[in-house]
């Protein structure tokens, strides 16, 4: 960080801007106002994710709010995935893509970024962003007739109250996310 100074800054943000108003301008040649994009998750972030999927299911509300980078990778790939079995597809307006491996890379920088990936800016000032409960899917195995992520949020719904379940809505999501927020830790820790 020492080594960053007004100069190195100013030419990073140049360049940072650059990437973004490429991608754009080749989003805007193509006409697209939107992608569907899908983004995999996995261990305690995933948990969080599928007890507040459960508490919203219980209670009938159609979204909850997810905590995000400013910066998210994302895919273009809908289906199972090797990153985590509970996964975003959301439909994100083209205003919010930085950069894919569609405007980055070229014949001889190949490796720059991975196949089908997208990276997806968050606008919100707070970083948690709303969810539609019916764009958190949980992958199945073709394997298995259920995936552990399944019984996990099977388990989760069947054994969480409506009270339980309204409380969670009722706090900051702030709050629920960036601290260990007791009420979901400790139902985590009774239950599985």
């Amino acid at each position: 960080m020492e080594s960053l100074n007004d100069s190195k800054c100013e030419f990073m943000q140049d360049e940072l801007l650059a990437i973004y108003n490429h991608t754009q301008k080749t989003l805007k040649a193509i006409g697209a106002n939107s992608l569907i994009l899908q983004r995999s998750i996995h261990s305690e972030y995933c948990e969080k994710v599928l007890v507040l999927k459960a508490a919203a299911e219980l209670v009938g509300r159609e979204r909850v709010p997810v905590d995000m980078d400013v910066l998210n990778s994302y895919s273009d790939h809908i289906g199972l995935s090797a990153y985590g079995g509970v996964t975003f597809r959301l439909k994100i307006p083209t205003e919010d893509i930085l950069y894919s491996h569609l405007t980055i890379t070229n014949e001889t920088n190949k490796m720059s970024m991975e196949g089908e990936e997208w990276i997806v800016i968050n606008r919100s000032r707070t970083g948690i962003v709303d969810i539609c409960i019916t764009d958190i899917f949980i992958d199945k195995s073709e394997l298995k007739k259920e995936s552990e992520d399944e019984i996990f949020f099977n388990k989760v719904k069947s054994s969480m109250s409506i009270d339980f379940a309204r409380g969670i809505f009722l706090c900051d999501p702030c709050e629920v996310w960036r601290s260990s927020y007791g009420p979901i830790n400790s139902f985590l820790n009774q239950k599985f």
